[in-house]
């Protein structure tokens, strides 16, 4: 009894490693992004959509500033604090009827 209770405990402490070394992982990639943000294309490519900080997707926006043919929107991440601006330029027009 006493080595199927010992197999038991060892096995409960691989699952408890494994899950702090899976956190660990989660925690150094996001220091990474903040250390190095994506680039403006990175961000871009995924469509504004989360945080070239921290990766979070919890993002708010301001209201939209336009300028001629150039628009732009205040970004705040709500997870790490980071503020940019989202700049959007003229693509096409479409016809209303």
């Amino acid at each position: 009894m006493a080595k199927q209770e010992a197999l038991h405990r060892l096995e409960e402490m691989r699952q408890c490693v494994e899950n702090v070394l899976s956190d660990l992982d989660y925690h150094i990639q996001r220091t990474k992004t903040i250390i190095q943000p994506e680039t403006s294309e990175e961000y871009c490519a995924h469509g504004g959509t989360r945080c070239p900080y921290c990766g979070s997707d919890a993002l708010e926006g301001g209201s939209v500033q336009i300028d001629a043919a150039t628009a732009w929107q205040p970004i705040t991440c709500v997870e790490c604090g980071k503020k940019w601006n989202d700049i959007y330029t003229i693509a096409a027009y479409e016809p209303v009827t």
